[in-house]
């Protein structure tokens, strides 16, 4: 049998393995801005992008460099599938859109190649992991996979050689926009007076009633809600304290890992 036929038959069976593998999870799909999926299969998102002989290309601000899109019959080193990034002889590179904290990847090298090496670095480019290639088996065999979590977010993936498929990115969390309010508004109508103490004495200390943002009504911005609240307004209202923290407009919290919060206010955009 010849190598040809044997690679093609090859091939066969590995991108029926990886199909069922990958099905569930689509290619180059990016998942809630938090997970990028890259299959290098040409379809979907990556239709017009991932195709055989692409060197240098972009999927969702992610740039790759430095290798070649390549089919399963351009080399032994093909283990993934119908096509695959083979790095170039002076290394490639993932330039990320967004940092990233963990890194999956199916990364192989060939029998007559030596190991390839990853190295993820961050913003600075310091170092903050390093992942190397797994020998070729057959796809859908787990120990072709490499993958890290990291304890910083990388913004670089380097290779110095080795085939890469199936590449799955985590990013950073965004963190949800913080509501705007004017600190000291404490019954949310829109102004700061000395009914704001009024509320905030009568929560403390007879009938607690609901509100929505909390924050509002931590005048000192102490984190806490008690009488040095009605302290520190009493002073800012007559004349002896400056503005409370974070000033008397529409502002977010400055001390957002507090136990307060602030669920929504009305007057603020």
């Amino acid at each position: 049998m010849s190598q040809r036929t044997q690679l093609q038959r090859r091939s066969t069976l590995y991108s029926v393995s990886l199909a069922l593998f990958v099905l569930p999870l689509l290619s180059a799909t990016l998942f809630g801005a938090e997970h990028l999926v890259v299959n290098f299969d040409n379809i979907g998102a990556e239709e017009g992008i991932t195709v055989p002989g692409a060197a240098e290309f972009e999927i969702f601000d992610t740039k790759w460099q430095g290798g070649v899109v390549t089919t399963a019959l351009a080399g032994e080193a093909i283990a993934s599938g119908s096509a695959a990034w083979l790095v170039g002889p002076g290394g490639g590179q993932i330039t990320l859109g967004a940092p990233v904290v963990s890194v999956q990847l199916f990364y192989v090298h060939g029998p007559t190649e030596q190991r390839g090496t990853a190295q993820l670095l961050d913003a600075d480019g310091n170092l903050v992991g390093t992942l190397q290639s797994r020998p070729e088996t057959v796809a859908g065999d787990p120990g072709n996979y490499v993958d890290i979590e990291l304890d910083r977010p990388a913004s670089l993936i380097t290779f110095s050689s080795g085939v890469v498929d199936a590449v799955t990115l985590k990013f950073v969390p965004t963190a949800a926009p913080q509501p705007e309010f004017v600190r000291g508004d404490c019954n949310g109508d829109g102004t700061t007076d000395i009914a704001d103490v009024v509320r905030l004495l009568v929560d403390l200390f007879v009938t607690p009633t609901p509100r929505t943002c909390a924050d509002a009504c931590d005048h000192n911005d102490d984190g806490t809600l008690n009488i040095g609240d009605a302290v520190t307004a009493l002073e800012m209202l007559f004349g002896s304290a400056g503005p409370l923290p974070g000033g008397s407009s529409c502002n977010t919290d400055i001390t957002p890992g507090d136990p307060l919060d602030c669920g929504g206010y009305a007057h603020c955009p």
